[in-house]
């Protein structure tokens, strides 16, 4: 089953407008040249909505859209949930790709060590395809990280929260979600 951009958000179109208007800041980078997008894929409902939202809008916009899934090798199962991942996307007609982090977990510090692995290997990704990569944090990731800036003592710079656009190690890097709650992703996948 491929999604048909008109079928698969028929209910949500609401949904996708905002997702459309979120993608703006990339307007003048996609406009004279169709800019690959891909997704960074946990295999959550955020990052997987991110995942059929951006390829609807990829087809809309003639453009191509792939996903990256990042396997941590932390735990047992998540190669075979890596592999669950991508398999539910080529299902909905969206490529898929599994990087495995090779460097050795660290015995504490896990999280901070994780997510640097991730952005590194999805920032060499996508420079390698010239792409952009989209990032699934949403409006409670959001607050979380306002708040906890905020219980660190941070300034103003630091409360502002996280920025939709920004550019790591020459890659761009869009948050499209910021302004969607869990629940209206979550009703997204579900559809």
């Amino acid at each position: 089953m491929t999604i048909d951009s008109a079928q698969a958000l028929t209910l949500q179109a609401g949904l996708f407008r905002r997702f459309q208007v979120a993608m703006r800041p990339l307007a003048g980078l996609l406009a004279h040249h169709p800019v690959p997008l891909i997704t960074c894929l946990s295999g959550g409902a955020d990052s997987t909505a991110l995942a059929l939202l951006a390829e609807t809008y990829a087809r809309k916009t003639g453009r191509q859209h792939s996903t990256i899934i990042i396997d941590h090798g932390i735990r047992p199962a998540a190669a075979q949930e890596a592999a669950r991942s991508a398999q539910r996307m080529r299902q909905c007609g969206i490529a898929a790709t599994i990087r495995r982090v090779t460097a050795a977990a660290p015995s504490s510090g896990i999280q901070p060590w994780a997510r640097a692995q991730r952005y590194a290997i999805a920032t060499a990704y996508a420079r390698q395809q010239g792409a952009v990569l989209l990032l699934g944090q949403h409006a409670g990731d959001q607050a979380e990280t306002v708040w906890m800036r905020l219980n660190r003592g941070s300034g103003l710079a630091g409360l502002a929260g996280m920025r939709p656009l920004v550019r790591r190690e020459g890659v761009m890097m869009l948050r499209p979600l910021l302004g969607f709650q869990r629940q209206e992703l979550e009703q997204i996948c579900s559809h």
